[in-house]
C-alpha cells in the first residue's frame, strides 16, 4: 500500500473514532471497529479478551523474545457528562493500526503484539491486559503518547517515571445523630473531618525529596442541609498523585492511619476506600540508550502529572512510555479544543517500527 493511500486510510479511521467517542469500560463500538479494521486490512491473528484485544504478528523463526505496543481506546467523560476524545486515544489507536499495516507486511525474528486496551480510566483494562499477556515470551512493552507544547515529531523521553501514579481515596466517618440543642448526646464527625483536612499538607509533604507528590480534595460532605439535626456522617474525596508508586502507597497509608486515629479519638466508625489505583509509569532504565537512538529527543525534567494505567503492565514486563511532540501551538490535553494531529499518525507508527527492528 502506497504511503499516501495508507495515510488516508488511517486518517479516516481516526476521524470515525473521534466522531464516535465511548467512555471507559463501554467501548463496544470502538473495539468492534478496530477489530474489523485489523481483520480486513492485515493477516494478523486477533485475540479478544475482556479488557481489550491484541493482534499478533507471529514470527516463523523466533530469534528474540516478543515486543508489545499498547494503545488505550476510550474517550474521557467531560464535566457535562459527555464522552469526548480530549487526550488523543483516538489517535493512539489509529497509529497502532498504522503500525500493523506497516510492520505487518515485513518479517521480524520476533513476535509483535498490537495491544488495544479498553477500560483504561478505571485501571481494570491495564490489569486485564497484563493478565492476557501473562506467560508469553515477551521482552519489552511500549506505549507512545502525544505531547502538546513539544515540537511536532520530536521524541520525549524520561529516565524514571514518565507520568505519575494516582490513587483516589474516599474517607468516610460515621457517628450518631443528635438534636441541635443537645449536641453532646451524639457523635458528630465534622470536627474529625476538619482535623483530617488540616493535616493533609503534612501527610503529603515531600520532605527533602525532589519527587512529585501532591493531593487534591475533590469533594467534602458532612451531615445534611436543613438545620434539623447535628451531622452524624462525613466524607472526603482525595486524589493523590506521586512520581513513585512507593510514595503513593506511603501517603495513602498515612492518610488511612490518621483517619483511623481520629475515629478512635472521637468515637467514630471509619472507612477508607480506594476508588482508583494506578501505579506510576516507571520506565525501565536499561532501555533508555536504545530509545535515545530512535531520533531527535528531549528529556523531560519532571514526570507528566496526568495518569495512565500502563503502569500495571510495567509491573510485569520491562518497558517504557515515550512521547511524541504534537506541536508547540497545540491546545493542552484535556481541553475542549484539543484534537490529535493527523500528521502524527504515520510518524508514530514509523517510530515504533524502528523499535521492532532493534536487537536486544
Amino acid at each position: 500500500m502506497e504511503r499516501m493511500a495508507l495515510e488516508n486510510k488511517i486518517r479516516e479511521l481516526r476521524r470515525i473514532l473521534h466522531e464516535n467517542p465511548e467512555p471507559s469500560g463501554r467501548e463496544e463500538g470502538t473495539k468492534a471497529l478496530l477489530m474489523r479494521f485489523i481483520k480486513r486490512n492485515t493477516l494478523l491473528e486477533v485475540e479478544d479478551f475482556d479488557g481489550g484485544f491484541y493482534a499478533l504478528q507471529k514470527t516463523k523463526k523466533e530469534e528474540q523474545p516478543g515486543i508489545v505496543f499498547r494503545a488505550a481506546c476510550c474517550a474521557v467523560r467531560t464535566a457535562e457528562d459527555r464522552a469526548e476524545h480530549r487526550f488523543g486515544n483516538d489517535g493512539h489507536a489509529a497509529a497502532l493500526c498504522a503500525l500493523g499495516l506497516l510492520a505487518g507486511r515485513e518479517t521480524f525474528g520476533r513476535d509483535v503484539y498490537y495491544l488495544f486496551e479498553t477500560g483504561s480510566d478505571s485501571g481494570r483494562g491495564g490489569r486485564a491486559c497484563a493478565q492476557a499477556l501473562k506467560g508469553k515470551n515477551i521482552s519489552e512493552i511500549y506505549a507512545v503518547r502525544n505531547i502538546p507544547g513539544l515540537e511536532r515529531g520530536r521524541i520525549a523521553l524520561r529516565q524514571g517515571s514518565f507520568c505519575c501514579g494516582k490513587r483516589n481515596l474516599v474517607v468516610r466517618f460515621s457517628g450518631s445523630p443528635a438534636d441541635l440543642a443537645y449536641p453532646e448526646t451524639g457523635k458528630n464527625p465534622a470536627e474529625a473531618l476538619g482535623f483530617l483536612l488540616e493535616g493533609l499538607p503534612g501527610l503529603c509533604a515531600t520532605g527533602q525529596h525532589a519527587f512529585v507528590n501532591q493531593y487534591s480534595v475533590a469533594g467534602v460532605k458532612a451531615g445534611k442541609p436543613g438545620l434539623r439535626a447535628a451531622a452524624d456522617t462525613a466524607e472526603v474525596w482525595i486524589s493523590l498523585r506521586s512520581e513513585r508508586t512507593a510514595d503513593l502507597e506511603r501517603i495513602a497509608g498515612k492518610i488511612s492511619e490518621r483517619a483511623g486515629g481520629l475515629g478512635l479519638r472521637f468515637g467514630l466508625t471509619v472507612r477508607c476506600d480506594t476508588e482508583t489505583d494506578f501505579p506510576a509509569v516507571e520506565n525501565t532504565v536499561e532501555l533508555m540508550p536504545r530509545l535515545q537512538k530512535l531520533g531527535a529527543y528531549s528529556l523531560l525534567k519532571t514526570p507528566m502529572r496526568w495518569d495512565d494505567d500502563f503502569g500495571w503492565l510495567l509491573k510485569n514486563f520491562r518497558g517504557a512510555m515515550l512521547g511524541i511532540g504534537a506541536g508547540t501551538e497545540t491546545p493542552a490535553l484535556g481541553t475542549a479544543d484539543y484534537q490529535y494531529p493527523d500528521a502524527l499518525l504515520l510518524p508514530t507508527a514509523e517510530l515504533c517500527k524502528r523499535l521492532i527492528g532493534q536487537t536486544l
